[in-house]
């Protein structure tokens, strides 16, 4: 019997966001899991549709979620399920979405800055609510950059065809990771 994942679609009011100190904006859910009925749903804000790759991250992470927990892949485990489920989509096929959304940078009038997206607060991703770094999701750049490359060495692609669909920062942490694999006694290698 084939299980369907209902997808429910919400649009955040601008007032619904929350400005802290410093100007920087707190929690805003662009997406949640649920079980209802005993069939998971997937809810989506619409808003993020107007960037469609934040939005296909949003949704990889959602159905990431699916897989975890209506699959019941987490059950009795002590993990970091938010951190476990962005490495779901690496897995999957679809953290090149996730790593490149994981920064989202805007021009303002002194450059760049980094708005956050997503349901943290700065507090919550750095410990730290001074600091300018944003993410969406709950996985550094880094940490997608070498997630990625142990994809890419697990699947024996030393120069992975789809690496240059990657923002520029994770880019260059999937090569610096895959270089540090390369050079790992423990890594993954090719098949003989």
């Amino acid at each position: 019997m084939r299980n369907e994942v209902a997808v429910r679609l919400f649009e955040t009011p601008a007032t619904d966001s929350h400005t802290g100190p410093y100007g920087v904006e707190n929690r805003r859910a662009v997406g949640r899991y649920r079980t209802l009925g005993g069939q998971p749903e997937i809810a989506l804000d619409i808003s993020q549709a107007a960037k469609p790759e934040t939005f296909a991250a949003i949704v990889a992470h959602e159905l990431a979620h699916v897989r975890l927990r209506y699959e019941n892949r987490v059950q009795g485990l002590s993990v970091d399920e938010e951190k476990l489920t962005d490495l779901v989509t690496v897995y999957l096929g679809m953290g090149v979405f996730t790593a490149n959304a994981a920064y989202r940078f805007t021009k303002s009038v002194r450059g760049f800055s980094v708005l956050p997206l997503g349901d943290l607060t700065e507090r919550m991703l750095t410990g730290n609510s001074l600091d300018p770094t944003h993410h969406l999701g709950y996985l550094s750049v880094r940490q997608f950059g070498y997630a990625l490359a142990y994809y890419s060495a697990l699947r024996g692609e030393n120069a992975p065809p789809w690496s240059h669909h990657l923002a520029p920062g994770v880019q260059a942490v999937l090569r610096q990771g895959l270089a540090h694999l390369a050079n790992s006694p423990r890594a993954p290698r090719d098949a003989p």
